[in-house]
C-alpha cells in the first residue's frame, strides 16, 4: 500500500506544480521523500493533511483569478484516493 500512496502523492505533486501551487507541492514532496519516519508516523503525517482549517481538504486551485474546474476535480479525486489508501494502510 505504501507504493500506491507514493504514486498518488506524485500525481498530486505534478498537478499542484502545473497549477502553480508550489507551497503544497513542496510539502508533499517532503512527505513523499520521508524515509526516516516509521510507517505509522508517516501515515499519521498524511492523515494530518486532512484536518482543520487551511488543510489540504480546503485547497482550491485558482489560476489568474479563475477557479480551475478540471484540475480541482482531479485534485478531489486524488485526495480521496490518498485518504482511502492511508486509512486502508492503518487497517492492514
Amino acid at each position: 500500500m505504501e507504493k500506491e500512496i507514493r504514486e498518488i502523492l506524485l500525481e498530486i505533486i505534478e498537478l499542484l506544480e502545473i497549477a502553480g501551487e508550489h507551497g503544497w507541492a513542496s510539502n508533499l514532496k517532503r512527505l513523499y521523500a520521508d524515509n526516516y519516519s516509521s510507517r505509522w508516523d508517516w501515515l499519521r503525517k498524511i492523515k494530518s493533511l486532512f484536518g482543520g482549517m487551511g488543510s489540504f481538504n480546503d485547497l482550491v486551485l485558482v489560476r489568474n483569478g479563475v477557479i480551475c474546474i478540471d484540475e480541482n476535480n482531479k485534485l478531489s479525486q486524488l485526495r480521496e484516493q490518498l485518504y482511502e489508501s492511508m486509512v486502508q494502510s492503518f487497517v492492514e
